[in-house]
C-alpha cells in the first residue's frame, strides 16, 4: 500500500481550499475506498462497521452488474436482445411492457410511466418500496406483494418503447425476470456462476430479496470492497485484451456500446 495518498491534497467541501484525502473520507462519512493503480491494490480505507472482510451495499451499481450478466447471455446466445420481453414473461403481456424488447428494457428505454421519486410517499417508487418490502407494509396494507407481482400493475405508458432514456428501477426487476425464465435458475445463483466465480471473488456476495425470495437486481447486490475493485479490473482488463470469451464481449459492448 501506498501510504502517502493518505496525505494527497483533495478539495475541501464547501471551500477553496484543499485537505488531505483521510480527512476527506472521515468528514463525509466515508465508508471504504480501494485504488487501483496497474493491477494493484496502492491504498484502502475502511470505516465504521466495514472491514476488509465485509460486504457493503452497492445500491443502483447492481443494475451495472445486472447489466453485465445480461450482455454475457446475449454473447452467449442464450438471450436474444431483440426479442419482446413478453416472449419469455407472458404473465406481463397486459402490462405497459408488452411490446419492449429486451434492448429496450436494458437501455432503460421503455416506455413504462413509472414515477422514481424518493422524495415523494405518493410516487411509485414508494408504492414499488412497500411491495417489495423495501419499506415496510402500513397495517392496512391492501397491495400487491413481491417484485415481480408489482410488476403487473404497472399498465401506463409515456410514449413509445426505445425512443426516450428514461431512468426506471422497474426494468432491472424486468430483465432480471428474464435472465432467470431463460435459464431457470435465480439472480443470485446466476451472479455466482457467470460473473463472481469468473473474477476469482475472495468471498460470497449477498443478494437481498422479497417475501418470496426473488433476488432485488436492481439495487440489492452486497459486495465485499476488494472484489467490486476485482470485477472492475476484470472488466478493464477483458476490454482491452485480444480476449474472445463472452465475458470479454460482453465487457467491450458495455464500455465501448458494441463488441467491434
Amino acid at each position: 500500500l501506498d501510504p502517502d495518498l493518505r496525505q494527497l491534497p483533495v478539495p475541501q467541501l464547501g471551500t477553496a481550499q484543499r485537505q488531505p484525502l483521510h480527512q476527506m473520507l472521515d468528514q463525509t462519512y466515508t465508508d471504504g475506498l480501494l485504488v487501483l493503480n496497474k493491477g494493484r491494490v496502492v491504498y484502502e480505507y475502511y470505516n465504521g462497521c466495514l472491514t476488509p472482510s465485509g460486504e457493503h451495499a452497492t445500491m443502483s451499481m447492481t443494475k451495472s452488474v445486472l447489466g453485465l450478466l445480461i450482455e454475457i447471455l446475449i454473447a452467449q446466445g442464450v438471450l436474444d436482445d431483440q426479442q419482446q420481453v413478453t416472449d419469455w414473461i407472458p404473465e406481463l403481456k397486459d402490462s405497459a411492457f408488452a411490446g419492449a424488447s429486451l434492448r429496450d428494457a436494458l437501455n432503460m428505454a421503455t416506455a413504462v410511466a413509472f414515477d422514481e421519486d424518493y422524495a415523494n410517499p405518493e410516487s411509485d417508487l414508494w408504492r414499488y418500496a412497500r411491495a417489495t418490502d423495501a419499506l415496510p407494509k402500513p397495517a392496512d396494507y391492501t397491495g400487491v406483494t413481491g417484485n415481480l407481482e408489482f410488476l403487473t400493475t404497472l399498465q401506463t405508458v409515456s410514449g413509445e418503447h426505445g425512443e426516450q432514456f428514461h431512468y426506471s428501477t422497474v426494468n432491472s426487476d424486468v430483465i432480471g425476470w428474464v435472465a432467470s425464465r431463460a435459464t431457470n435458475a435465480a439472480a443470485a445463483q446466476l451472479f455466482s456462476d457467470v460473473i463472481w466465480q469468473v473474477i476469482g471473488a475472495q468471498q460470497d456476495a449477498a443478494l437481498k430479496v422479497d417475501a418470496y425470495g426473488i433476488g432485488y437486481v436492481g439495487g440489492g447486490l452486497q459486495a465485499n470492497m476488494r472484489d467490486l475493485g476485482r470485477l472492475g479490473l476484470a472488466l478493464l482488463n477483458a476490454a482491452n485484451a485480444d480476449d474472445a470469451s463472452t465475458f470479454a464481449s460482453a465487457a467491450r459492448t458495455i464500455l465501448f456500446g458494441s463488441d467491434g
